[in-house]
């Protein structure tokens, strides 16, 4: 009797595993998710969580704050970096249409410009950063009298000049009011066009400096902007630029500068800091910190060609570190992580207090006249190489 029993279940259990359908390789972790859903199984509500395949960040008490679909959908198009371009280019056909209107030649042969562009007159009435048309300078105060801008421009080759100022010379018949030119002061004796610290950023001096400022942006700025979004870029280039400005304008003092190089080394400082943040999920982190040592030393090159300032640079960086850390994405939500997520908005509210104060100590500098470079020795040598002559306006 056993014995037809032990062989009865032997059979039973031939006959199931015949009838069961092959166990597909690697079921042993996921519970049987990959199979349909029979009528003896329950229904899931959605299909979706069914199949849905689990991700590291399921799990995590944060979203995925930089994910790459989601920045496509906010910025598939670069528009400001166009925007920007087109204005600078704009701005530089003017200065040619300018120049010609007023000294009769379409490049400045004396001193000759070696950005092919107009000479500094023409440069300073378009909105470049003139530091004597926003404030009243101790070398070119606003009660002496300049060339006008309209004077007969040389035609005579002569040696090039690596900055681009007013002569310190009496004999012009001009005021300074004259010679800035856009806006009149509202005060004659009070120059006040501070808004040049805007316009100089789509100004040019010619059209080598217009080459270079282009593709920085075009390349560089508008990859960035896809990146990071345009809100943030346009906050972070407008801030990194006027700082820019700004932290120049206490080292170097009545010269002409211009260019959108300082924005641009703010924004490679906010790219930097998205790199870093996405460090875990980048599987070649390291061409990204090639790339920002590229555009460092790129800019450090052309910080020392006429109308360009590293001191800018410099302020740039430092501007768009600051600037990007303000408006840093929390990568906590207040329900999951309420301690994170107080201790990041801290840490913005920090960043931008530092911005704000730098901000109010440069301008505070600048228009009390006081130079941080008489005291520095070396200081010079950051915007100007000791050859050419290249020092001796600074």
């Amino acid at each position: 009797m056993d014995t037809e029993q032990q062989q009865n279940l032997k059979k039973d259990e031939a006959t199931s595993l015949a009838n069961a359908s092959p166990r597909p390789p690697h079921d042993n972790f996921d519970n049987g998710a990959h199979r349909l859903p029979t009528s003896n199984t329950p229904q899931p509500s959605s299909l979706h969580h069914a199949y849905r395949t689990p991700t590291p960040y399921s799990q995590a008490p944060w979203p995925q704050p930089y994910d790459d679909r989601r920045r496509a959908r906010l910025c598939s198009f670069p528009l400001f970096s166009y925007m920007v371009a087109m204005m600078m280019a704009i701005m530089l056909i003017y200065e040619f249409v300018q120049f010609k209107s007023e000294f009769g030649a379409v490049l400045n042969l004396s001193p000759f410009n070696m950005m092919l562009g107009p000479n500094a007159q023409t440069l300073i009435r378009t909105g470049a950063f003139f530091p004597p048309c926003m404030r009243i300078s101790e070398n070119l105060p606003p009660t002496q009298m300049y060339p006008c801008p309209n004077a007969s421009n040389p035609t005579h080759l002569s040696s090039p000049s690596w900055v681009y100022a007013l002569p310190a010379t009496q004999g012009g018949a001009c005021p300074l009011q004259n010679v800035c030119g856009l806006t009149p002061f509202r005060d004659a004796a009070a120059p006040d066009q501070a808004y040049r610290i805007i316009t100089a950023l789509v100004n040019s001096a010619g059209i080598v400096q217009f080459i270079i400022n282009i593709t920085f942006l075009l390349s560089f700025g508008a990859t960035t902007e896809k990146q990071i979004g345009t809100i943030r870029y346009i906050y972070v280039f407008l801030v990194s630029g006027t700082f820019g400005y700004c932290f120049a304008s206490v080292f170097v003092r009545d010269v002409a500068l211009m260019g959108c190089l300082g924005a641009i080394y703010g924004v490679a400082a906010s790219y930097l800091m998205d790199c870093f943040r996405s460090w875990e999920r980048s599987p070649y982190p390291a061409p990204s910190i090639c790339k920002f040592l590229l555009i460092v030393v790129l800019g450090a090159i052309a910080g020392y060609l006429p109308g360009a300032s590293n001191f800018c640079h410099m302020g740039g960086l430092l501007g768009g570190l600051l600037a990007d850390w303000s408006v840093s994405a929390s990568q906590a939500r207040l329900r999951d992580a309420r301690l994170m997520w107080s201790l990041m908005m801290v840490f913005r509210l920090v960043a931008l207090a530092a911005l704000i104060v730098l901000f109010y100590i440069t301008l505070s500098n600048f228009y009390s006249n006081h130079s941080w470079a008489e005291n520095c020795l070396w200081c010079h040598y950051v915007s100007c190489l000791p050859f050419f002559d290249a020092c001796s306006s600074l």
